[in-house]
């Protein structure tokens, strides 16, 4: 096609074409046969045009053979003409804001101007260094708009180049006004683009420099144009800074009191500065874009719409903060949370209280709009609504935290704590206990023929045990959940192991074993103890596996890749959608939720040891090399991988999903978070964690987690043992006992609202083999091929999880009441 442009180009000077080293301004570009030579030779063209305006010759020649023998013989004019310097023209793409209206309407004898350069790939051997060509500088001035498109200004600017200036290979920004501004793209000539994407900071700004922008061509640090090979260690090396800042992360706030005090996280060998309150930082380009903040704004205002009216009846309410019955929580969503679930009529003793029943009746009449969505992921029958043992086992594999379940490595299963402090390591879980439900094997069979599982939180919570039970109305259990692995596929609970904080004269933790039940009394023990496994699970879900294995683990790769990977390095072109906002939201998080008093330890167990919890699993837990879940309950073989449990929606889709690649910047970027570990495995296990890993743990958490009988956040009495005081209220009332277990409604009401905001999809969302803008790659015909075919890729996958939902042989996602599971689809 470009052939054929110059042909036609050719066709004002001659019926027959020049030779191509004739026309072509530089053919040096032409003879490297890539994806660089194409653009150099549109932009030779482009060159070409502007020699050709520059000499004014096009038409001034009467016929072809004037043309020819102005071309070939007048040396002199042509020695004189290369003198000169020809004129390049770009546009400029910058976002509208308010800034631009007040610069265009309130100060317009102000004159704002943009400075811009570019540079050439090439070097300048006139300077005898490595030093670039570089063009005149340019001015942009705010008042002076070319057009605008939508939400974008356009402006055009003017560059001088000498006629041997080569392909531009970067162009360098300077922001002479008062304000930022966010810069889009810079296309020079129509051929050679610049994709931005950046806050430009004013010279007021401790970060004002002259700012560095790179074409769409990616280059490893080995194939960087010798014109931009030095420009880009500048560049980089202004990103990483000096090295002398200080930014404290202090989640508590102490000065409100010491109740408010938490653990300052900072380097041992730093200083510490005074203990002030500082905003948490976030760069600027890794800030909430306008889009982000109001879909958040909008999240909240309907998170508070949908509490105001429960917390107006509960407030005025004479029952106190219990629920008494499950169509108080029933009621919140839209047409009940089960067409099977009756309404329960108004306490009639309401009526001697105007204010309370009128209160009461408001609520009732709440629109369609104001309530809940009845959560999708969860099967939900009967009056009593709790927990069915089939639905426990399937939402183990599929729900809001499939990532805890494993095989035991031993049975009885084996503490790992201080036996000294904890007393001895075996659980209490016996053979007798489970015997009846292992479809005539042994525990040591069932052991080693992988049919047995289990969900443990025995270490993790009982050395805070004694702690949390302390603190108001929070009471949990140190938890073991033993699994059997049925013919049918499915998990099915077996044995539940509730141990106590260690007593002064026991000194080791009490424990009982409950199995599934027989009667009414062990119904209602079996339907705690699930409950608080649950409960467990949920926090171990958002302090553990949400927080610490996605957000912060992540962050200091995402740091050590703005620092260790030029924009230009193709591994940084294919991580930057997948890190987009994780700054910003860990930023917000810290403020927001896993601050002293913050929503998780509001909502969740261990309140203020929630942050205790997250740092000793970190510390005694965590492991980068074992982050690729999916494989966690995988057997090698030797043609790839057999899941354990073959109907494992989580573990299967999530094998269908991988990513790998190398180089020089690559190793930087991996020194400075870890020193040891294959590459491509620590690439494979980081685009993992915050692709699927992050949307099977969040997207999930309303639809799997929004009905709380059966997932509490967090539990308010114990389950009763015999001998216990209260046992006796438990056997009095063990319906009402479990419901004054959960959290108040108000409590409910909040908790639904967080999980509604934290699991809805942004709208400025990418999602795998779609994204929005490919100029990235637009210089490499050979990854955007490459992308294509793995978007292609992705539609396949798409396909075989559709196919996958809807086997009937797969009972964990297919079946009466069932939801299929979508967490993993790549749209």
């Amino acid at each position: 096609m470009a052939m054929t442009v110059a042909g036609e180009a050719l066709e004002e000077y001659s019926p027959n074409p020049l030779p191509k080293s004739r026309f072509i301004f530089s053919n040096h570009f032409i003879l490297q046969q890539n994806n660089r030579s194409s653009i150099a030779f549109s932009f030779s063209l482009a060159l070409d045009k502007s020699r050709r305006r520059l000499r004014q010759k096009v038409r001034a020649p009467a016929g072809a053979e004037a043309a020819l023998k102005n071309y070939y013989n007048e040396p002199m004019e042509a020695m004189a003409e290369m003198s000169q310097k020809l004129k390049m023209e770009a546009l400029v793409t910058v976002r509208n804001t308010m800034f631009h209206w007040l610069q265009s309407f309130i100060n317009p004898w102000q004159k704002s101007t943009i400075v811009l350069q570019l540079i050439s790939s090439d070097i300048d051997p006139s300077k005898g260094t490595m030093q670039p060509k570089r063009s005149s500088k340019a001015t942009l001035e705010w008042s002076k708009r070319f057009k605008t498109e939508d939400k974008l200004i356009i402006y055009k600017v003017e560059f001088m180049v000498e006629p041997n200036f080569g392909v531009p290979g970067a162009i360098t920004v300077i922001n002479m006004c008062q304000n930022e501004f966010y810069l889009e793209s810079i296309t020079v000539e129509g051929v050679i683009h610049f994709p931005c994407d950046s806050w430009v900071q004013p010279p007021q700004n401790c970060h004002a420099e002259k700012r560095t922008f790179f074409t769409e061509k990616a280059y490893l640090p080995c194939q960087t144009p010798s014109g931009i090979k030095e420009i880009r260690e500048m560049e980089l090396n202004q990103l990483r800074g000096d090295g002398k800042g200080f930014r404290k992360l202090d989640l508590g706030n102490p000065d409100k009191g010491m109740e408010y005090a938490r653990p300052i996280l900072v380097d041992e060998n730093t200083e510490s500065p005074a203990n002030v309150s500082t905003p948490m930082y976030v760069p600027r380009d890794e800030a909430f874009e306008d889009s982000k903040r109001k879909d958040i704004s909008a999240g909240k205002l309907k998170g508070v719409l949908k509490n105001f009216i429960p917390t107006l009846v509960r407030k005025a309410s004479i029952h106190g903060d219990s629920i008494k019955d499950f169509s108080e929580i029933n009621r919140l969503y839209k047409k009940s949370i089960n067409t099977a679930v009756k309404e329960n009529s108004q306490n009639e003793s309401w009526k001697n209280f105007p204010l309370t029943y009128n209160l009461s009746k408001m609520s009732e009449s709440i629109t369609e709009s104001h309530r809940f969505d009845a959560p999708k992921g969860i099967s939900v029958s009967g009056e009593l609504s709790c927990l069915r043992d089939d639905e426990f086992g399937r939402l183990t594999l599929r729900g809001m935290n499939p990532f805890s379940i494993e095989r035991p490595k031993a049975f009885p299963p084996v503490s790992k704590l201080n036996t000294s402090i904890y007393g001895p390591p075996e659980s209490a879980v016996e053979e007798e206990h489970i015997i009846a439900h292992l479809n005539g094997m042994s525990a040591q069979q069932a052991l080693e023929e992988h049919k047995l599982f289990i969900l443990d939180y025995n270490d993790i919570y009982l050395p805070f045990l004694s702690r949390i039970n302390s603190v108001g109305d929070r009471k949990a259990h140190a938890t073991r959940t033993i699994f059997y692995l049925t013919p049918l596929g499915t998990l099915k609970p077996i044995a539940i192991e509730l141990s106590s904080a260690p007593s002064l004269e026991l000194n080791s933790p009490s424990k009982q074993v409950l199995t599934p039940p027989v009667d009414a009394t062990t119904y209602w023990l079996w339907q705690l103890a699930k409950a608080h496994v649950c409960s467990s699970d949920a926090g171990a879900h958002q302090r553990i596996h949400h927080w610490l294995r996605i957000h912060a683990c992540m962050e200091p790769f995402i740091i050590a890749a703005h620092r260790q990977l030029s924009v230009m390095h193709p591994v940084y072109k294919i991580l930057k959608p997948h890190m987009l906002y994780t700054l910003a939201i860990n930023a917000e998080a810290r403020e927001v939720l896993i601050s002293a008093n913050g929503i998780v330890e509001s909502y969740f167990g261990p309140q203020k040891y929630c942050l205790g919890i997250t740092e000793s699993a970190y510390r005694d837990w965590w492991r980068f090399d074992m982050e690729a879940s999916p494989l966690i309950l995988s057997e090698a073989q030797v043609h790839g991988l057999r899941l354990v449990i073959e109907d494992y929606p989580y573990a299967n889709d999530g094998l269908l999903i991988c990513l790998v690649q190398f180089d020089t910047e690559l190793q930087a970027w991996c020194n400075e978070f870890i020193n040891v570990g294959d590459l491509v495995s620590m690439l494979t296990i980081f685009i993992w964690v915050v692709t699927a890993q992050h949307a099977a743990s969040n997207y999930g958490q309303y639809h799997y987690g929004g009905y709380v009988p059966i997932r509490p956040p967090h539990m308010r009495r114990l389950v009763p043992m015999q001998g216990d005081v209260e046992y006796e209220h438990f056997l009095a009332d063990p319906r009402g006992y479990y419901l004054s277990s959960l959290p108040s409604l108000l409590q409910v009401t909040h908790f639904m609202s967080v999980l509604d905001i934290l699991s809805t999809h942004a709208v400025d969302k990418e999602y795998m083999g779609a994204r929005k803008d490919l100029s990235t790659w637009s210089g490499d015909v050979v990854i955007i091929e490459a992308f294509y075919g793995f978007s292609m890729e992705m539609k396949k996958i798409e396909k075989e999880i559709e196919k996958r939902n809807s086997d009937p042989n797969n009972r964990n996602r297919f079946g009466a009441g069932i939801a299929p599971y979508e967490l993993l689809l790549p749209s």
